[in-house]
């Protein structure tokens, strides 16, 4: 097979072994046009990629597609935050359960353990909660039959 300088720009420019099979036509074997594919990508060369300053990479990384909704974005524990299939419906949801001590090792979610409990005027269980990794407090309402809150403090 001839290799013109058109269809050689033609494939040096393909953006896939797909694209240089169908260039070089039905004589070229799957051989070959993997062959094609490898000397391509080592032609371009690291050298080709377009440098992107940190200041831009916002504009250029991130997020998925999601349907209906347009651009999403992932936690840190990897699951999608403001997705109609949703494991976070959005940020204030995502960062109220992802502890930011936590990691794939450890889990991701705050853990809990009670730091004081009390009933308060209405006669409502309350307790202070602790983050044993981060530290981070809240305070809940609960109920007596939960074998974490037992009776009051």
């Amino acid at each position: 097979m001839e290799i013109t300088k058109e269809l050689r720009e033609k494939l040096l420019n393909a953006n896939s072994p797909e694209e240089v099979k169908a260039l070089l036509g039905g004589e070229a074997t799957e051989e070959e046009a993997a062959r094609a594919w490898h000397e391509i990508q080592k032609s371009r060369g690291p050298g080709d990629l377009e440098k992107v300053d940190d200041d831009e990479m916002e504009a250029v990384a991130g997020g998925a597609w999601c349907a209906f909704l347009g651009k999403y974005e992932q936690a840190k524990d990897g699951r999608d935050v403001g997705c109609v299939f949703v494991d976070y419906s959005d940020w204030n949801e995502a960062n109220g359960k992802i502890c930011p001590k936590g990691n794939a090792t450890d889990g991701w979610n705050h853990k809990w353990e009670k730091v004081n409990q009390y009933r308060n005027s209405q006669g409502l269980g309350m307790a202070t909660l602790q983050c044993t990794k981060c530290g981070k407090r809240k305070k809940i309402t609960h109920d007596y039959s939960d074998p974490m809150f037992g009776t009051p403090m």
